[in-house]
């Protein structure tokens, strides 16, 4: 019996170290804890500023249906890119602003925090909209690896 429990624990734990192996590419909720309280704090990419996460995602990349193409925005001034959500990803978000009138979401890619997005209610769209001013060397890279994300769900 000793054997099996040992091997049982050993599978646990070979299976946790894989799986924390894996980069994060989520949508977290913003918490509104500070300093040691933070579960979990993550620099925003290009800014340097802090900013404290929930622990836990609050939209996996399972909950991705697509990611544009980016594309110039009508105005020519800004670069854009949408992710599609699924409907169960974009119910979690309206279910929030039932809740809370004005939250803030992190999108988290690879375990980089690219961007922080307000939601206002209602939310009853499936689109999120990511965009630059053409300052951002990274929206490229950024976009290649939520496609890729996707497309290994």
């Amino acid at each position: 019996m000793r054997n099996i429990t040992f091997l049982f624990l050993l599978g646990c734990i070979f299976n946790i170290c894989a799986a924390s192996g894996q980069k994060t590419t989520a949508i977290f909720l913003v918490s509104r804890l500070e300093g040691k309280l933070c579960p979990n704090k993550q620099e925003l990419l290009n800014n340097r500023k802090d900013y404290c996460l929930e622990k836990r995602p609050l939209i996996t990349s399972n909950n991705f249906a697509a990611i544009s193409d980016i594309y110039i925005t009508p105005d020519g001034k800004k670069r854009q890119l949408d992710i599609l959500l699924t409907p169960k990803g974009s119910k979690m978000l309206n279910s929030l602003t039932l809740v809370s009138r004005n939250f803030q979401i992190a999108l988290v890619v690879n375990d980089q925090l690219v961007s922080i997005i307000v939601v206002r209610p209602p939310f009853n769209s499936r689109l999120i909209n990511l965009w630059d001013h053409f300052d951002n060397q990274d929206f490229e890279r950024i976009h290649n690896e939520l496609k890729q994300s996707v497309s290994l769900e």
